[in-house]
């Protein structure tokens, strides 16, 4: 269970960028961490394209000299892998952009809204 300011951080980690589509963004990762501390993309563990739900495995990066693992954001459904945003090797910021997802869902009523 997150307590009340991780939800928050998790909250600020996401962006609602139109057309059902979120941008997730580097969260913070330890209560301490500013905007000038910079994570460095390791790996990425989804492609675009691929289908992920909450939870799953996304992304791995360096911080603090340590791998973190951060997984898809809490987000009901089924996700499409938009768009990477953040290339492997990248250093990055809290807050800076990280990957785009979109809603299953939501594409599955438009494609049934425009069949009628």
């Amino acid at each position: 269970m997150l307590t009340i300011e991780e939800a928050i951080d998790e909250i600020k980690a996401l962006r609602d960028v139109g057309n059902g589509n979120i941008l997730i963004l580097v969260p913070r990762l330890v209560e301490q961490m500013t905007e000038p501390d910079h994570v460095k993309v390791l790996e990425w563990h989804v492609q675009e394209g691929d289908i992920v739900q909450s939870n799953m495995p996304m992304l791995t990066v360096e911080f603090l000299q340590d791998d973190w693992y951060l997984p898809i954001p809490p987000i009901e459904g089924l996700l499409r892998v938009v768009r990477i945003v953040a290339p492997i090797g990248g250093i990055l910021h809290l807050n800076d952009p990280l990957i785009v997802l979109a809603s299953c869902e939501r594409q599955k009523s438009e494609f049934l809204d425009m069949l009628h």
